[in-house]
């Protein structure tokens, strides 16, 4: 699913909130699956949209899994990632191709040798349908209050090396424990924050397993 604003999905209005993010896909849901319950998967901001819709109509979800999640409250970074190299209108192909190789490298893949032609090619794409700013909220609590309101079976998952929740990782399983104590933490080792491009076996068996095992 293409979140508002992302992808191929339409825009949405000039000030708009996060609030308007969740509301367009709450919807969806409601008109694709009715009442049929569904297991979710979400990566980065996504995760912060879907703890948000998973708040508002729990019942329609059998387990929520967050990858990389982002929105967790005005927290230190310091020490964390590089800044992304900025893109502008005079880049040719070859240039704007080059900053993304180097923001793959700072952001999303902790093992270089993972940054290959379709990994440039999906970021190249991705970062110019991108018609969402969704850096505005990362410092909002959106993920933590949107899990907080529920009991739907909760997985997150971060790589040990994910660069945007440096500069300690691990730290953010107590933030998750703090609202929801029976949450499931994985954390996979030398891995970035694009898990399932980087380690997509380990993401498979991850959401596979967590999925079965709450199936009703």
């Amino acid at each position: 699913m293409d979140l508002p604003g992302l992808g191929n999905s339409a825009r949405l209005p000039v000030g708009y909130t996060a609030a308007d993010a969740v509301a367009v896909v709450e919807q969806g849901i409601r008109d694709v699956f009715a009442d049929n319950m569904i297991h979710v998967a979400a990566f980065s901001w996504g995760c912060a949209v879907m703890s948000q819709v998973v708040s508002n109509i729990p019942a329609q979800f059998s387990s929520l899994t967050l990858v990389g999640p982002a929105s967790l409250g005005d927290i230190p970074r310091r020490g964390g990632m590089q800044p992304l190299v900025k893109k502008t209108p005079d880049m040719n192909i070859a240039q704007e191709n080059e900053a993304n190789r180097t923001n793959l490298a700072r952001l999303m893949l902790f093992d270089k040798n993972k940054i290959d032609d379709l990994a440039v090619y999906l970021q190249t794409e991705n970062t110019r349908r991108a018609r969402f700013n969704s850096p505005q909220f990362s410092r909002t609590r959106l993920t933590l209050d949107g899990i907080a309101t529920h009991e739907v079976p909760l997985q997150v998952i971060y790589g040990s090396e994910d660069a945007s929740a440096k500069p300690d990782v691990a730290s953010k399983q107590q933030l998750f424990r703090e609202v929801r104590p029976d949450v499931s933490f994985q954390l996979v080792p030398d891995c970035g924050h694009w898990l399932q491009y980087e380690k997509p076996e380990v993401f498979h068996s991850l959401v596979l397993e967590w999925t079965d095992q709450n199936e009703l």
